[in-house]
């Protein structure tokens, strides 16, 4: 790491990500997201002006700063470029009590005084706010009005509209407000008339952000994992629509990068500082990891970028270059939306040129002749699934000589689906070969896989309706809407497939102290809908129950077991006690992450600790109820996700003893996968070796499903 006493850390075209660091709080150390995470480039910088002082915002170039050790409310505005420092008056502690993350500069401070030079700070009902030239704090209470009417809203979060000086701001409801700055300097508040943002009902922890862009307001939406704040469910952008008064849903970004702290967001072109656009980059309160999200992909990866960082001050915040003061790019054509023509543009082209690609192929296939059965007996041949599917993607002619409808075989291991929800390309990862190929699968537009089993997908479109989808037969099952609940579920599966007498759906939604459990027998008109009390408090996965001797069991994060008796409606949660720790004794009891597969009549589950640093197995021993620590898997494999997990045994010596998670490291056809024998996590192809899951890309709407082949009768 290198460090500068006196220098700006340097002009740049994308932001610095910031960590006050040092137990003086004196020193920022500086990392540009343009640089390689992989090959940390930071910058340390001693800053004497912020010594003892707590950053609380950042913004046009400005820090807001708080004295740590002032008995009275402190703050100052400082500049770390040119090093200048503004001090604003003492306040009453009392008045900016646990609302001091809850800051921005509206506009920066210059000579003569700028009038709308704001700091601004709310609470739950009031303003605490300086204007430049001011000589005092101004406290004044507020309420947010709806047509005049007052409301019991709060303000959350506030963004401001550098084109117009428009003050927006995010309601607890998620409601979108306005605060008008009168003539008379009073602040007024007034809901626009927006709907609540839309989100997953069973997701409990989600957090948003306001973020300014090309002039345009955006709200983002990251959903966690149940009720960790660190693995990223999901991820949804929203833009403001001021004419037709709604969030419209952002599939693209084009050309834009948005960088999102607790302390404050902003938003750069991607292209200008030779990086990708259509990604947002996140840091979380407190932590010293970067999260990167790709719209197009829907996946996420997580990086340090300062693995040798000193004592943490407060949470990391963006800083954008030096030689651009505002963070504003106005633009006479919206860039994310040109970018996005363009790409739709190419996309139609590609697609008329296999077509006409397919057309010529036909014509010298029709002139070459080639006997029917000379081709049946080359589909016969085709050793993966992958390659069976491409076959029939070939020309018109090989896909009617391949129908779909047939006489179909399961694969001996599972592909990886995985697709972008807003989009109807498919894609299916051969784990082993890391050969994937993408298919136009229509029917899934707009859903989430919930499960799989026997080639089957259980598909949910928004919050209630329900379907299943055969991606290789192309056959849909609609199921009855979900009964109106106020929250979703953490868990679905199926008993069988759904062209069998005995499908029964099954899905649960947790709540610590009780259970709300769904379940459908194909066939019926609506759902049975039931809530149980647990005798255990338990935190459960979000990951797909198990079906096994009549019963579904669903895995909570500390080892405990619930298990609903579908003879019985009853339910209960088993403590199941682990031999030990789950680390072994490094004192972490709780996984960030479990998994539970059925294999051979056993019950696995397999927890996964912070940053994958540790990966355990475990079996469960029926007769007393709990946990066995399983040290190898021995000729079997498992393949794990959150919406379905399997085992079975290795087809060869390279699978044995492992471990396929959704993960891929620099490419998504990269897969990697944790072996048990060296306790490390590889990847298939390439040099990746590590003890943690740090610089790899995890894939988040997929499932494991088990491709069927279509067995051909040559003389059919």
């Amino acid at each position: 790491m290198k460090v500068a006493k006196d220098i700006s850390p340097g002009h740049a075209l994308a932001p610095w990500l910031v960590f006050p660091t040092g137990r003086r709080r004196n020193q920022l150390t500086f990392f540009n997201i343009s640089d390689d995470p992989n090959n940390s480039n930071c910058v340390r910088k001693v800053c004497h002006e912020i010594h003892e002082k707590r950053c609380l915002a950042a913004m046009h170039g400005w820090f807001i700063v708080k004295q740590v050790t002032s008995k009275q409310f402190q703050c100052s505005l400082w500049n770390p470029t040119t090093r200048e420092i503004i001090n604003l008056p003492s306040g009453n502690q009392k008045d900016f009590q646990n609302i001091e993350r809850n800051c921005i500069l509206l506009s920066p401070p210059t000579e003569p005084i700028n009038p709308d030079c704001m700091v601004l700070f709310w609470g739950k009902s009031f303003f605490m706010f300086w204007k430049q030239g001011d000589i005092k704090w101004t406290r004044q209470s507020y309420k947010i009005l709806n047509n005049g009417i007052e409301t019991d809203q709060s303000i959350s979060m506030v963004s401001v509209c550098p084109t117009n000086g428009v003050i927006y701001a995010l309601t607890d409801f998620t409601h979108l407000a306005v605060i008008d700055r009168k003539p008379c300097g009073v602040l007024s508040v007034s809901l626009l008339g927006f709907g609540s943002l839309p989100m997953y009902p069973e997701v409990l922890q989600v957090w948003q952000y306001l973020v300014e862009s090309c002039g345009e307001i955006y709200c983002v939406a990251v959903h966690f994992v149940g009720l960790s704040e660190e693995k990223i469910n999901h991820l949804e952008v929203f833009k403001m629509d001021l004419l037709k008064k709604i969030w419209v849903k952002v599939e693209c970004l084009g050309d834009r990068i948005f960088c999102l702290s607790d302390t404050n967001c902003v938003s750069f072109s991607a292209s200008k500082a030779g990086m990708k656009g259509n990604k947002v980059y996140l840091t979380l309160w407190q932590d010293d990891n970067l999260y990167v999200f790709n719209l197009q992909d829907e996946c996420s990866s997580i990086h340090l970028p300062c693995p040798n960082l000193a004592t943490a001050g407060s949470s990391p915040f963006w800083l954008m270059p030096t030689n651009r003061n505002r963070l504003i790019e106005i633009h006479k054509e919206d860039e994310s939306r040109t970018t996005k023509d363009k790409l739709v543009k190419m996309e139609i082209l590609d697609n008329a040129k296999a077509i006409e690609n397919d057309s010529v192929e036909s014509k010298v296939l029709s002139s070459v002749g080639l006997p029917r059965d000379v081709l049946l007996s080359i589909t016969a041949r085709l050793s993966l699934p992958v390659d069976h599917m491409n076959f029939r993607l070939v020309c018109k002619t090989f896909a009617l000589l391949v129908p779909h409808s047939g006489q179909w075989t399961r694969t001996q291991y599972p592909s990886l689906m995985f697709s972008n929800r807003e989009k109807s390309k498919c894609s299916f990862l051969d784990p082993m070969y890391n050969v994937d190929c993408c298919f136009d699968m229509p029917e899934l537009l707009g859903a989430r896989i919930c499960f799989s089993k026997d080639g089957w997908l259980l598909m949910k479109k928004g919050d209630r309706s329900m379907f299943f989808f055969n991606p290789f037969t192309k056959t849909t099952i609609r199921l009855p809407d979900l009964p109106e609940l106020h929250f979703g579920l953490n868990g679905l599966s199926f008993t069988a497939p759904p062209t069998s007498s005995s499908c029964i759906v099954f899905g649960f939604f947790n709540f610590l102290s009780y259970v709300r459990i769904c379940f459908l027998h194909l066939g019926d008109k609506g759902w049975n809908n039931s809530e149980h009390p647990n005798n255990v408090e338990i935190a459960l996965s979000n990951n797909n129950p198990v079906f096994y001797n009549g019963a579904f069991y669903c895995l909570g994060l500390e080892g405990h077991l619930g298990v609903f008796n579908l003879s019985k409606c009853g339910w209960n949660v088993f403590q199941t006690p682990h031999q030990g720790n789950l680390d072994e004794g490094n004192g972490e009891m709780l996984a960030h992450q479990s998994y539970l597969v059925e294999c051979n009549g056993e019950m696995l589950a397999v927890f996964i600790g912070h940053m994958g640093k540790w990966v355990h197995v475990y079996k469960l021993d029926w007769t007393f109820m709990n946990w066995r620590l399983l040290k190898s898997l021995e000729d079997h494999v498992l393949f794990v996700s959150r919406t379905t997990s399997l085992s079975m045994k290795a087809v060869n010596k390279q699978m044995r003893n492992k471990i396929y998670f959704p993960f891929s490291f620099n490419h998504k056809n990269n897969g990697v996968f944790y072996c048990l024998e060296t306790s490390k996590w590889q990847s298939s192809f390439g040099d990746f070796l590590k003890e943690d899951i740090y610089d790899t890309m995890e894939i988040l709407h997929c499932t494991w499903i088990q491709p069927w082949v279509q067995q051909h009768s040559l003389h059919a």
